[in-house]
């Protein structure tokens, strides 16, 4: 009994664990937004608000901020922030299509999965530092 309740104990914990980290990705997601909103914003609020973003994309927020977060993006963000909100947006879509096919639309599933792969490339180039350099120059 005493083995049981020890695994019955790890699998809570990681299930607090996982609960306490997307509240966390929530909360920085909308403190993110209300900073980018704000009367006296400047390039430093929306670029944390794009990498909030990212982050809760991928912890799975509430589909309702990221929408909100996404809108602010792409009115207040320059062309860059909006490209990257753009390609989580479609990570995330793509790794639920992924995820959600069945076993009879195995080539849906591949193609997603191939899509995913794609999308993700093109954020990780994106993201890299170079890319950064390149429009500084």
């Amino acid at each position: 009994v005493g083995g049981e309740q020890l695994r019955n104990a790890r699998e809570r914990l990681e299930d607090c664990r996982a609960e306490a980290a997307l509240e966390m990705a929530e909360y920085s997601l909308t403190m993110a937004t209300r900073r980018a909103n704000m009367a006296s914003f400047g390039r430093a609020q929306m670029a944390e608000l794009v990498r909030t973003l990212g982050a809760a994309t991928e912890a799975g927020v509430d589909p309702a901020l990221i929408r909100s977060a996404r809108k602010l993006v792409s009115r207040k963000g320059n062309d860059k922030e909006a490209q990257l909100v753009k390609l989580y947006d479609r990570v995330d879509r793509f790794k639920r299509l992924a995820a959600g096919a069945d076993a009879a639309s195995e080539g849906e599933r591949e193609n997603a999965e191939r899509m995913l792969a794609q999308a993700q490339e093109k954020l990780a180039k994106l993201m890299a530092p170079e890319a950064e350099e390149e429009e500084v120059a």
